[in-house]
């Protein structure tokens, strides 16, 4: 009961600012953005392009379907609010979006053979995740042997 009584009273003193009867209540204004610019199916292909990405990697980093991306750069779908305001966060801060996913890439490259992800890759049809794919090939590459110390 008491919880129903505060909120009461917080919309009265709501609606007593509204009216005009209260001026000492502490409000904010937020600055909504604008909603983000529609992309042209060019410019979503420049743009992968210009991050050096395959269509299924771009789709990767935004989280959405490979076929999606396709549709955008053919221009038989356009991106919705959310898409787009990914595209427009990738085109104005590219880093943001790819500089960490491309250097684990790199750290992945490193540690398991390229030609061995690029087949996984191609054989699960884009339907596996970077992590899916690091689990796998942890499990069936093989460990260096650890030597046990002996003591002198």
């Amino acid at each position: 009961m008491q919880l129903f009584r505060k909120m009461k009273g917080a919309f009265q003193e709501a609606a007593e600012f509204v009216e005009g009867k209260r001026a000492d209540l502490r409000t904010t204004t937020l600055a909504m953005p604008e909603p983000p610019s529609p992309m042209t199916a060019r410019a979503i292909v420049t743009l992968r392009k210009s991050v050096k990405c395959s269509q299924t990697m771009f789709a990767r980093f935004l989280n959405v379907s490979a076929s999606t991306v396709r549709g955008w750069e053919q221009g038989t779908r356009s991106p919705g609010d959310a898409g787009l305001r990914l595209l427009e966060i990738a085109k104005n801060n590219p880093e943001v979006m790819f500089l960490k996913q491309k250097a684990a890439l790199v750290a992945m490259e490193d540690r398991f053979d390229v030609a061995e992800m690029r087949r996984r890759l191609k054989k699960s049809s884009g339907t596996l995740s970077l992590g899916e794919l690091v689990a796998i090939l942890e499990r069936e590459t093989p460990q260096p042997r650890k030597v046990a110390n002996k003591k002198k």
